[in-house]
């Protein structure tokens, strides 16, 4: 009789087989998630320039209806900012323009911009996906909707003396496309591609909250930092109701918390640079590291310098 056969024991993983498992799972993981971050952000950033582009359409269509851009707010006859529908913004005439026509119609006119229902309006075609605080509310006696883009204000705006009034004839503070009355294409002397139409800002929520897409007012001028941004500011102060009001095109002092100063220039949370509207209708990347004088000329119609690679 052949003697019973004992069965092979099953074998397992060991601890150490099973921590080089692990540590192999982990470096793998390591190195997918940068590819899948970076394509998401390549999608996101896309996204922005299709909406910029989408906003470009708009203005342009708007131009073709009315002989000009709009204008960067809508004042009553008088000048003041307390009468019905003041401080409706560029982005809210142009709402007809970019499949909103019923928004742009349910407006109660009886009511100034902040008072408005329509203002709270959350708008996806008006907010930068890679902005974590995009298309939310800002409360400013009532909930107001937020945009990503702004308008091309001028070369210079606010400061510590000249509060980007547009009331008196400045010529710095009008060499904008987007500014107090419509500027025509034939006003845009220096070429169509080299010059801004809009751009973009991230939404800061700090200090009651800057880029409410519906309300262009401050004091008698057009929004500055709501609806419309310069290049750079008038004069350089160091502070002033807790905001230093430093200009130029670069990164905010702190993606996890923008405030200050930068409510006052142009940046976004792509990284390197930010999206702009040319008005020629195209959209395009522009670097932090772009010279200062061609920002400062893209930011002019009409000043006839010579615009050089950005």
């Amino acid at each position: 009789m052949m003697p019973k056969q004992q069965p092979k024991p099953e074998r397992g993983f060991t601890l150490i087989e099973l921590l080089v498992v692990i540590a192999i799972i982990a470096i793998l993981i390591a190195l997918l998630l940068p590819a899948v971050q970076q394509a998401r952000e390549a999608a996101r950033r896309t996204q922005c320039k299709n909406n910029l582009k989408q906003l470009g359409l708009a203005l342009h269509n708007y131009h073709d209806v009315h002989k000009t851009f709009p204008p960067s707010v809508i004042f009553d006859p008088a000048g003041t900012l307390t009468g019905p529908t003041d401080g409706r913004s560029w982005l809210f005439q142009l709402l007809p323009f970019f499949e909103n026509a019923n928004l742009y119609h349910a407006a109660d006119d009886s009511v100034s911009t902040d008072q408005d229902p329509v203002s709270s309006a959350r708008l996806t075609s008006l907010a930068c996906p890679s902005d974590p605080n995009s298309n939310t509310v800002i409360s400013f006696g009532q909930d107001m909707g937020t945009t990503n883009y702004l308008g091309n204000g001028s070369h210079r705006g606010i400061g510590s003396s000249q509060f980007y009034y547009e009331c008196g004839p400045v010529a710095d503070l009008t060499s904008g496309t987007i500014i107090r009355r419509g500027v025509r294409m034939r006003d845009i002397t220096d070429g169509t591609s080299n010059t801004f139409l809009a751009g973009e800002r991230g939404v800061v929520t700090r200090f009651g909250g800057y880029g409410m897409w519906n309300y262009g007012t401050l004091g008698c001028s057009s929004g500055h930092g709501d609806t419309v941004m310069t290049h750079d500011i008038w004069e350089f102060a160091t502070n002033n109701g807790g905001l230093n009001y430093i200009g130029g095109f670069r990164p905010p002092e702190s993606f996890r918390q923008p405030a200050g100063d930068d409510i006052f220039h142009w940046w976004s949370f792509h990284a390197g640079g930010g999206q702009f509207l040319l008005a020629d209708g195209s959209a395009r990347f522009v670097s932090y590291n772009t010279d200062y004088g061609t920002m400062d000329a893209l930011h002019q119609r009409s000043d006839g310098q010579v615009i050089g690679e950005f």
